[in-house]
């Protein structure tokens, strides 16, 4: 039986997170999970909040400090994707969600287009940004994996300003190597997995001190790999990872537009080039959470 892997971290969103496992909650997919213990006191408080699954394998990854814009949104991942490679099973797919991303199309119509697309790695790189990409690794930024950094004004200017010195010295680093910046979600194969598992050091020794490494390191090992010729591209200077994301009308510096229910039907339009999309907030717009799964099942029961 065909079988897919999804792999999420979780930080709360909670209404979202059920919605998700809701529509995934399939025999053709197991789902691994990593929460936050930021937002989680203990795995047995996480795991009790959870939607009850009656299909679906669920793999608990445990819990660990995941910061915005620190490596450990990097070590996260490779945590979900060694549990991922190290179960053996021979996974068509790796798709990697977090606590703000729904499917758009129904489970049939995800395992078909990856059928379709077989092969073909889905992980989003942004050609016109690669000055920023390589700006943010060749300096060394020591305070991005701090609980405070997102929020916390002196925090950042401390950060900023440590970068600031660096590029006065000269004391660039990673020169050897291009970096690359696209979105942290993706769908990738099995083989290409464990091809980043085995650059686990190097992705370590590299990304570091990054800042938003988790929007780089996937990118530039995949683009210095053999797989790079295996990317899927939705325009010229972009390739795809198969989420809808709209960053042109953002509500918030470097956040994607927070999705409303009178867009329900633009979103189910996109299905037959996206499989999923962000951002869902449940605060900001409850009703479209409700009314994509509602949508979803009755195209489930149609069939």
């Amino acid at each position: 039986m065909e079988k897919h892997a999804y792999l999420m971290t979780i930080s709360g969103n909670l209404d979202v997170v059920n919605t998700c496992l809701r529509i995934l909650d399939n025999v053709s997919n197991d789902i691994y999970l990593m929460f936050d213990d930021k937002s989680f006191p203990s795995l047995t408080d996480a795991l009790g909040l959870l939607a009850p699954m009656k299909c679906s394998k669920i793999v608990y990854a445990g819990l660990m400090e995941i910061n915005w814009g620190g490596y450990s949104q990097v070590e996260a991942t490779l945590r979900l994707i060694d549990n991922v490679v190290n179960s053996g099973c021979a996974y068509s797919y790796l798709h990697f969600l977090q606590n703000a991303d729904l499917p758009i199309t129904a489970n049939e119509g995800i395992l078909e287009f990856f059928r379709n697309h077989s092969g073909k790695e889905f992980v989003n790189v942004d050609f016109s940004e690669e000055k920023w990409a390589n700006d943010n690794c060749r300096y060394k930024y020591f305070l991005c994996d701090n609980r405070w950094f997102r929020k916390n004004k002196i925090v950042k200017a401390v950060n900023y300003g440590i970068v600031r010195i660096q590029r006065l010295l000269g004391l660039e680093i990673n020169t050897d190597i291009r970096f690359y910046y696209g979105s942290a979600l993706f769908s990738v194969t099995l083989p290409f997995a464990r091809y980043l598992l085995a650059r686990r050091d190097e992705i370590r020794r590299r990304f570091r001190r990054a800042l938003a490494p988790d929007e780089k390191f996937i990118q530039t090992i995949l683009m210095d790999s053999p797989y790079a010729d295996n990317l899927v591209f939705d325009a010229p200077n972009n390739s795809s990872n198969a989420f809808l994301i709209d960053r042109t009308r953002s509500h918030e510096k470097n956040s994607p537009h927070v999705w409303k229910q009178d867009e329900l039907n633009y979103l189910l339009s996109c299905a037959g080039r996206c499989c999923f999309a962000r951002k869902f907030i449940s605060s900001e717009d409850a009703e479209i959470v409700k009314l994509l799964e509602a949508r979803l099942a009755h195209k489930v029961n149609d069939k």
